[in-house]
């Protein structure tokens, strides 16, 4: 098994790369499996044996990683920021984003104001 620099297996560091590009998309452990070469099974053992996650508990924390970032710019309308970070529909978003948040998205979004903490990182003028 190769590693880059003793880390992950190179095929795990391959497939986190092709879900961060491909976030938005339809993708299935067949799939992922498919791009770095292994049948579904073996790929779900070796990438949760190097990620201690399931590749779609994976999946669903990387999304919900996106959807937090979306959440940031106000002008983002929840429902926006649920297709823009690839769930299917706002129900699924919901759940999944109060299950490795605690907070639902606008709940999220409203302790984020509370804070003080700007939504948005305002651009340095020059």
């Amino acid at each position: 098994m190769h590693h880059n620099g003793a880390t992950e297996p190179v095929s795990i560091h391959h497939v986190r790369h092709f879900i961060a590009k491909n976030l938005t998309e339809s993708l299935t452990v067949g799939n992922m499996a498919k791009h770095v070469g292994l049948c579904p099974q073996h790929f779900r053992k070796r990438f949760k044996q190097s990620t201690h996650l399931t590749p779609s508990r994976y999946l669903t924390q990387r999304r919900v990683e996106h959807a937090k970032m979306l959440l940031l710019n106000p002008e983002h309308k929840v429902i926006t920021a649920t297709f823009a970070a690839g769930f299917k529909s706002v129900p699924t978003f919901y759940r999944a984003f109060r299950s490795h948040t605690g907070q639902s998205p606008t709940q999220y979004r409203q302790s984020l104001t509370q804070s003080g903490r700007p939504l948005v990182q305002a651009k340095s003028k020059r």
